[in-house]
């Protein structure tokens, strides 16, 4: 989206009304900009952000540098995929924090069985489903896109009689979108259910 400003209004030489017509065109203007993330005029909580957009791929310098005050938030490049964006925090020193890298995270039960799937209470960001397919072995399903790649990492937490400490968690990932948990008793190697567990997908 574009909008229509003119910076040479009002013209000192000008009768007001000569330029009344671009006066008008930068008042609406001003309103349509802000109203594309803010809430604009004549509304309660005006001038609150909505939301931020970021179009464009940025590399900063940081405003006032050598000042503690100098910090800056912008999207780059994904490292994974490049086509992606991934949001960055740069401070007065000029180094660029990654802001978040989890790709989408859960909290399941262990005890629905096959094929149902067993998030609980909707607890899930960008997961399809949880299936727990034989004993002891969850498979999850992404949102199709949410990593670039099969080359990403995933934390787990499991929880049985309110304890995670004689758990063992082994994650197989078999593409970008699906990846499969397995939880064993460390005394036999078996495989057991859990109560529930939680997990997280990161990825750059």
């Amino acid at each position: 989206m574009s909008f229509t400003f003119n910076t040479a209004i009002p013209a000192a030489a000008n009768n007001p009304s000569v330029d009344q017509p671009d006066m008008l065109t930068n008042n609406q203007s001003t309103d349509s900009i802000l109203a594309v993330d803010h809430i604009s005029f004549n509304t309660a909580n005006g001038g609150n952000h909505l939301q931020v957009h970021m179009p464009f791929f940025r590399s900063p310098t940081v405003v006032n540098g050598t000042s503690t005050q100098g910090s800056v938030v912008y999207p780059a490049a994904g490292t994974a995929d490049t086509a992606r964006a991934q949001c960055f925090f740069k401070n007065d020193n000029g180094i660029a924090y990654q802001i978040n890298a989890t790709k989408a995270w859960g909290y399941s039960s262990g005890s629905v069985a096959s094929p149902g799937n067993s998030i609980i209470n909707n607890q899930q960001t960008n997961i399809v489903s949880v299936v727990r397919t034989s004993t002891g072995s969850y498979t999850v399903t992404m949102t199709a896109g949410t990593c670039a790649s099969a080359d990403y990492a995933v934390l787990v937490t499991p929880y049985a009689s309110g304890s995670s400490s004689s758990i063992v968690v082994n994650v197989s990932i078999t593409s970008a979108d699906i990846f499969v948990i397995t939880f064993r008793a460390p005394s036999t190697g078996s495989a057991i259910n859990v109560t529930a567990f939680a997990f997280e997908v990161l990825q750059i």
